[in-house]
């Protein structure tokens, strides 16, 4: 593992962290302080939040500041939060996947679909399950946030992978 990976994956476990300690109302400065360091010196972020925790003391901020840059740095480092920091996220992705099971019946196709997320893809991303094969586009665990964005994820996915066995054959 290169040098630049380590930070990434360092940084990438602080935010989580981060992100955990601000749902549970638990965050620490010297995890924001790590972060804002990580993201000036690795991915060359000097936003507002990255800007304003290194020019203060930490000593010094109200809890109520370090959760305010916290979410801030979160933002700035586009943080997204995987299945396991938000699992209703995969529980609305589940929802849509017995939907659109459903609409392939109806369509002729008897089929058992489900979600996972293979060993072979390390981005986190979810994949459509459907007898014989696991594939398709990735679902990121941001199309979990909204039903209707993650019944057409869902849809276009399986549409995919239904298509490409189908060639297969």
């Amino acid at each position: 593992m290169y040098y630049s990976e380590q930070i990434e994956g360092a940084a990438e476990q602080l935010a989580a962290q981060i992100y955990r300690g601000l749902r549970e109302g638990d965050i620490r400065a010297e995890h924001v302080l790590e972060l804002a360091c990580c993201m000036a010196d690795e991915y060359r972020l000097s936003g507002p939040a990255v800007q304003e925790v290194l020019e203060r003391r930490t000593a010094e901020l109200a809890p109520a500041d370090i959760a305010r840059l916290a979410q801030e740095l979160l933002t700035e480092m586009s943080f997204e939060p995987g299945f396991d920091l938000e699992p209703g996220l995969w529980a609305t992705l589940e929802t849509a996947v017995k939907i659109v099971e459903g609409d392939l019946r109806a369509s002729g196709i008897e089929a058992v679909l489900g979600l996972a997320i293979p060993d072979w893809d390390d981005t986190g991303a979810a994949r459509v399950e459907f007898p014989g094969g696991c594939g398709g586009p990735p679902i990121w665990p941001s199309s979990g946030r909204d039903a209707s964005g993650a019944l057409v994820e869902i849809a276009d996915a399986v549409q995919e992978v239904v298509v490409e066995l189908i060639w297969a054959v």
